[in-house]
């Protein structure tokens, strides 16, 4: 999906707006459209890791996002492949 990467960069906005509303897109994409991160995995994964230093809104979302792509629509293996372990321990919280 040629949108992935201008939404990751949006993800660095200075608005938290536009990041929040990135966040949610970038969310229901994992949950609906698994299969359309897998070739920006790491990039996404990479971005998501650094969206949870900013504030709540942002963060919150950022954990949605991420637990949509660990447990949605039978994506839990696309986590083993982008090779950042931190992102397996953090997903562990989305099954509560």
């Amino acid at each position: 999906m040629k949108a992935i990467p201008i939404l990751l960069a949006h993800m660095r906005d200075q608005v938290m707006l536009v990041k929040d509303t990135t966040a949610w897109t970038l969310g229901r994409i994992c949950q609906l459209h698994p299969q359309a991160v897998t070739s920006k995995l790491n990039d996404l994964v990479r971005v998501l890791l650094e969206s949870l230093k900013d504030e709540p809104r942002i963060a919150a979302k950022v954990c949605w996002v991420r637990c949509g792509l660990r447990y949605g629509s039978g994506t839990s293996h696309l986590f083993s492949q982008s090779g950042n372990t931190q992102s397996g321990r953090g997903a562990r919280g989305c099954s509560r």
